[in-house]
């Protein structure tokens, strides 16, 4: 019996490995000519110490006061394991320190440095709250 042509298999095509261009750091501030330059960007440096998910949420919490380990993964439900590396990111960054409690228990609470965020934090919050729906200029309205 021949085999139907429509169940034959078919080569499988493996595509090639894609190659990504290389990726420059954050801190990477580049010239006109698209060269990389030994200057860094103020906002790239401030993004690198609280720009990674989940940071600015976490010392907004402490701008209320020191909070335990516990609370702030409640109160943000923030997965533990996220939460310890933020943590522990923004300490070594000197945004935070961490104060020993009772049974091994630990709270944080933000440093001199860490409290000069109330601005920029307050700030953003205020911009995140603008969302209000856009008129479109388009579009006529039904009066």
């Amino acid at each position: 019996r021949r085999p139907d042509w429509r169940h034959r298999r078919l080569p499988l095509h493996v595509a090639a490995a894609v190659r990504r261009p290389r990726r420059l750091p954050l801190l990477a501030v580049l010239d006109e000519a698209g060269r990389r330059t030994g200057r860094v960007s103020n906002l790239a440096a401030a993004l690198e110490i609280v720009g990674s998910r989940w940071a600015l949420l976490i010392v907004e919490r402490l701008l209320d006061g020191p909070q335990r380990y516990g609370d702030l993964q409640r109160d943000l439900g923030v997965p533990t394991n996220i939460l310890a590396t933020r943590l522990r990111e923004l300490e070594e960054a000197g945004v935070l320190i961490r104060l020993p409690l009772h049974h091994n228990a630990r709270a944080y609470a933000l440093t001199d440095r860490g409290l000069t965020l109330r601005e920029p934090i307050t700030a953003l919050s205020l911009w995140g709250a603008d969302t209000s729906p856009r008129e479109n200029p388009g579009s006529a309205s039904a009066d």
